[in-house]
């Protein structure tokens, strides 16, 4: 008796050829192709306003400004293309610094996330902040390496000043593009005072904005008092950096005079969306990352592995009714 050979089912070819299809993923397959890419500079302010929790987040709750600028920062760096650049600089006092060169986001990005995600108002070298100055120096960071700015603050300063200084900004305009994201409520919210574990203690009040704010119209004044004397009611009234808001009409400012754009931090969306704006990127040969193309065909072949059998018994089953539907009864022997 002559035996049937066993052949492979179809399924199991199709799951096969989806586990093959996966094997180029780890070899991280590239292909170079026109399209857009970026160069950016992010700057984050790390004064102590950006301490105060007045900034929703994606679920509705409350958090400090430098948090929500962090997680806006490295949600915007995931969904840049391939190809792109990104460099990091912090904003305090009077001046940026920075923290790392441009480097390619796809290549590095653990790197750049652990790096912003550890960033902190205790990396200040200064107690005071003057954003003019400091988004003067982000600009100039930024030309020299020929990247866009994006500069995240509340636009606070410590101590107060009635005009700012426009005038070196004006002379950078045309020179870079970029975004100036203004971050926290419009609403006054008391700076917090935070122990060695970022714990809330206590709130800065305005005895203490006199005496440490640095204000140059009280100086004068506070030589002459002894530590442990009160601050005159008249100094009190000049000092109103222990609390803070969102100074919208001050990022305005700035970013006319930058030449930037203006955005709040409203949505992550909106900032992807304003990072991926096809006026601020460049269209060049940028290598595009395969591995969701190998990764989908997969998942398409196993899935149609799946459906097979059902589909297969089914037609069966339908063939068989309409077999015995159509045939016709045998007559009995005589």
């Amino acid at each position: 008796m002559r035996r049937r050979r066993l052949r492979p089912t179809q399924g199991l070819l199709l799951m096969l050829a989806a586990l093959l299809l996966l094997l180029p993923v780890y070899a991280r397959p590239q292909l170079t192709m026109p399209g857009l890419s970026y160069a950016y500079l992010f700057v984050i302010d790390i004064s102590q306003s950006m301490n105060v929790a007045d900034q929703p987040d994606a679920d509705g709750r409350t958090q400090t400004r430098l948090a929500a600028a962090r997680a806006a920062v490295i949600a915007g760096l995931r969904q840049l293309p391939c190809g792109s650049l990104a460099a990091l600089g912090l904003f305090a006092d009077d001046e940026t610094l920075m923290v790392f060169e441009p480097l390619e986001v796809c290549a590095h990005y653990p790197a750049m996330e652990k790096v912003v995600a550890g960033i902190s108002w205790r990396m200040a070298w200064g107690g005071n902040s003057q954003i003019d100055a400091g988004l003067q120096s982000a600009a100039r960071e930024a030309i020299e390496r020929h990247l866009n700015l994006v500069f995240v603050s509340d636009g606070d300063e410590a101590p107060r000043r009635e005009a700012l200084r426009l005038d070196k900004l004006r002379t950078q305009r045309g020179k870079l593009k970029g975004l100036l994201i203004g971050v926290g409520g419009e609403q006054e919210r008391p700076v917090p005072r935070l122990d060695e574990h970022d714990e809330v203690v206590g709130y800065w009040q305005v005895q203490d904005a006199v005496r440490n704010g640095g204000n140059p119209n009280l100086a004068a004044m506070l030589q002459n008092l002894q530590p442990d004397e009160a601050v005159p009611a008249e100094m009190l009234r000049g000092a109103p950096e222990f609390q803070s808001a969102q100074r919208v009409e001050t990022l305005r400012q700035l970013a006319d005079a930058e030449g930037l754009q203006y955005r709040a931090l409203r949505s992550q969306r909106d900032f992807n969306r304003a990072l991926s704006a096809a006026s601020l990127g460049e269209l060049r040969q940028v290598p595009r990352d395969l591995r969701p193309v190998f990764a989908l065909g997969s998942a398409l072949l196993l899935l149609l592995a799946c459906l097979l059998p059902s589909r297969m018994t089914a037609l069966r089953r339908l063939g068989h009714i309409r077999h015995t539907a159509g045939a016709r009864p045998t007559q009995a022997l005589r």
